[in-house]
Order: structure tokens, then sequence, then C-alpha cells
């Protein structure tokens, strides 16, 4: 799975072009962003469960990415080893073009390294038919 490193604070952002939203550790939000956090109800769907959470972050973007937008995060976690994760929304406001063959993220104003986590996780999905 592809991520970005953000040296200050440091964190580890997944990319996603699956998921339509970002999101964000509320710890990490709270630690490091805190004045930029707000009420707005969300809901989050998977194929396991649908969860409604209240609370989003819009902060300025990383010094990595060299623009002066603002990425807009939704509070929830959603993974133990990363901080965050980018989402299509914020990807396409930032007009990132992936280059998946040379591990980077390119912007209109900068290149970004892409680091890789692999997983020791199978995921298995069971059906019962009755």
């Amino acid at each position: 799975m592809p991520y970005v490193q953000i040296i200050n604070p440091p964190l580890k952002l997944l990319i996603d072009t699956g998921a339509t939203k970002s999101f964000l550790n509320p710890e990490i939000a709270e630690r490091y962003f805190s004045e930029f956090i707000k009420n707005e109800q969300f809901t989050i769907s998977s194929i396991f469960q649908t969860t409604t959470r209240d609370l989003c972050a819009e902060i300025p973007a990383f010094p990595e990415f060299n623009t002066n937008k603002i990425i807009k995060f939704y509070l929830f976690k959603f993974h133990h080893y990363f901080d965050g994760l980018i989402g299509y929304d914020t990807l396409k406001d930032l007009n990132v073009q992936l280059d998946i063959q040379n591990s980077v993220i390119k912007t209109p104003n900068t290149q970004i390294s892409l680091s890789h986590y692999e997983s020791n996780h199978k995921l298995l999905f069971y059906t019962q038919i009755s």
C-alpha cells in the first residue's frame, strides 16, 4: 500500500484513490491541529459496518505538497499503522498524478516519494449459504 511520509509533524498518510474522503486519526488531530477542528457530522460506510462521527479538521496542506491549499480531513481512526488517509477528493483537489512505476506522486509544484507498507495480515471473507 503506497503512502507519503510527512516530516513535521511526523505522519504516515496512506494514498487511497478508492476512498472518497480523507481521514486523520483524531488523536493526531488533537495533538497537532486542534485549532483547525470543527463539528461536521459524516458517515463512513464499509462492507462491514456504517459509522457516524462528527468532527473534521481543515488543515493547511503540508509543506511537502508545496501549495497553499487546505486539506479537509474527517477525524476517524481507521488503521493501526497509518496516521491518516489521503482520498480521491484531496488527490483531485491537489491535482496529484500517481507515478507508481517511479514510486512518486506529482503535483504541479512538487514531487513526493512514496513509501510502501506490506501487511502480513490476510483478509478472508466467508459467505454462509442457507
